[in-house]
């Protein structure tokens, strides 16, 4: 953005750029925390003792005292006020935790995001709302009263404890976690060279989103543990359990193709806030029934918290540990591994994300959660605009967030339209899901869209050394796709999944067209898409595709519709209706 920071302390940590400030004595902030957490702001304000500077083309801004203050109208939102008193950042998805027998609050992970006014003062007032920076601090508490836990928190209703102990047949407590929404999808910078739509480069476009989620509130809803890689052995699983996150981008295309051009790493969470709980317990390690959470997209561009997806197996919600980036000689101690900003991000190439005219674009995060009984309310996806301003890309427009699988907005299930099908495939080892849309071309042809999205499978070989030491000896994926073309004559047969890797894939066209790949890093791993093309001169009818992969004994036949016998226009007409 063109600007340079300029402060009396500056550091590094990790790979931000830090100020470290001290407040005055006299400031405080208070806040109301009946339960033994914080629930939200009521007063008070902290003034800084120290400053820092911005520098932007010829202006100087300084934030010598500024004030940080509850933001009227939210919980637990702050604003940053210059000497002047107006706000020039807002946080928000904070993260705290009461420490030390509850003697000092930690608040951590804040996005802070540019006001109007200082976007204005940086000259391009559709700046506000950006995330440029984060803010944390730790402070001591004083309590104006004695803090009472309710009871009901001695021992968490974990997953398959018995609902009536002793009566097994009354059921027992399942883990069943929602993600509510993803309220911003934050451009965090670029790798390589970003000059925009038409530019000389193609450089990539790292984004991270904001997530926030919240546990089911049912008469089953099981607590959730919620603890930080390397922080012991707990229970229910006697390990450091924890959710992931990833997400993705996905682009569709005008006449109708889906297209994934983009997916990050995986974020180890690590802490849940534990808001609007049913029950509060005041732990920040296990999520309650009806308890909310949120996750900055800073921390969830944070190096220290992400990794490979090659270290997970979803459907189980395992993480293989040993042998993993950040504990490589199997010794239980996090190596704390020296990343670069761009490892483990979700990097899309400018090229895939310049046309907007041609494409509706869409953004998806998934909750990875163990034992969680509907993987679909753990995900979801918004459409929004790419667009290219002042050597920043943004994701503008963004529109309504809506629970479930991404795929289900190409093809939906409940109403696929006329030439269109999806199925679901449950396997021992994951789900997925295999869509195809179907478009008339005219003399008696049809083109076909496949989409094979692999949601949790991987065919994992796995050394359970202990529940906390587990090691990934190998994995499987998606490794063949194959459509009958029965008497058909196909023609402009292609495969995408946005990566360079689809260069493994080949193509046999046959009486089957068989798309494989014999690279394991070409597999269709899980939280992936790949879509399928060709035209054939043959309509749609009722047929079963097939999905092949090293881990799986037998091809997996899939219900779908499929290129049927070829025939004369007139035929084919009435074959497609």
């Amino acid at each position: 953005m063109g600007i340079s920071l300029v402060a009396d302390r500056l550091t590094k940590r990790d790979e931000l750029s830090n100020v470290p400030l001290t407040v005055t004595d006299a400031a405080t902030l208070s806040f109301a925390a009946p339960q033994g957490t914080l629930e939200h702001f009521t007063g008070g304000a902290l003034r800084s003792a120290g400053r820092f500077e911005w520098h932007h083309k010829d202006k100087t801004k300084s934030f010598a005292g500024f004030l940080t203050r509850p933001k009227a109208g939210t919980l637990r939102d702050l604003e940053v006020l210059d000497s002047d008193g107006v706000a020039w950042f807002v946080s928000d998805h904070v993260h705290f935790e009461m420490l030390d027998d509850r003697t000092r609050l930690s608040m951590r992970n804040m996005d802070l995001r540019l006001t109007r006014s200082a976007a204005e003062w940086l000259g391009d007032a559709s700046l506000t709302g950006l995330a440029v920076g984060s803010m944390e601090f730790n402070a001591l508490i004083v309590s104006s009263r004695s803090i009472n836990l309710p009871l009901s928190c001695a021992a968490p209703n974990w997953h398959g404890n018995e609902l009536i102990p002793g009566q097994p047949q009354a059921g027992t407590y399942q883990n069943d976690v929602l993600l509510d929404s993803m309220t911003s999808f934050d451009y965090k910078r670029c790798a390589g060279t970003c000059d925009g739509p038409g530019g000389a480069s193609d450089g990539f476009a790292v984004f991270a989103p904001n997530a926030v989620l919240s546990n089911s509130d049912t008469d089953t809803t099981a607590d959730v543990p919620w603890h930080g890689k390397f922080d012991g052995s707990f229970p229910p699983y006697n390990n450091d359990q924890h959710p992931f996150l990833t997400w993705n981008i996905y682009r569709i295309s005008t006449d109708g193709k889906i297209e994934h051009i983009a997916r990050s790493g995986v974020k180890h969470a690590f802490l849940t806030i534990n808001s609007n709980c049913a029950v509060d317990c005041g732990n920040n390690h296990v999520l309650g029934r009806r308890c909310g959470d949120v996750y900055s997209s800073g921390n969830n561009d944070s190096s220290s918290a992400l990794g490979p997806r090659s270290e997970i197996v979803p459907a189980l919600g395992i993480w293989a540990r040993c042998g993993s980036i950040y504990d490589s000689n199997c010794d239980g101690v996090n190596d704390n591994p020296s990343l670069s900003m761009t490892d483990n991000r979700l990097l899309v190439p400018e090229s895939k994300i310049s046309n907007t005219s041609g494409y509706r674009y869409f953004y998806e995060g998934w909750y990875i959660v163990r034992d969680d009984i509907n993987i679909y309310n753990t995900m979801g996806s918004k459409e929004f605009t790419p667009a290219y301003s002042g050597g920043l890309w943004r994701s503008n427009n963004e529109q309504s967030f809506l629970s479930g699988a991404a795929i289900d907005r190409w093809v939906d299930p409940a109403n696929p339209g006329s030439g269109n099908m999806t199925s679901e495939v449950v396997l021992a080892d994951g789900r997925l899901k295999v869509a195809v849309r179907t478009k008339l071309l005219g003399n008696g042809r049809t083109h076909y869209d496949y989409a094979v999205m692999n949601l949790d499978y991987v065919s994992a070989q796995l050394e359970i050394l202990s529940p906390l030491n587990i090691r990934m000896l190998g994995r499987a994926g998606i490794s063949g796709f194959s459509v009958p073309a029965a008497q058909a004559t196909a023609g402009n047969i292609s495969v995408a999944d946005g990566s360079p890797s689809i260069a493994d894939w080949t193509i046999a066209n046959g009486s089957n067209i068989v798309f494989t790949t014999p690279s394991q890093a070409a597999e269709i791993g899980w939280s992936s898409l790949y879509s399928f093309s060709f035209d054939a001169n043959a309509a749609p009818v009722a047929g079963k595709v097939a999905l092949k992969g090293r881990g799986l004994a037998n091809d997996v036949l899939v219900d779908l519709l499929v290129p049927g016998d070829s025939g004369a226009p007139d035929e084919f007409f009435d074959g497609f209706e």
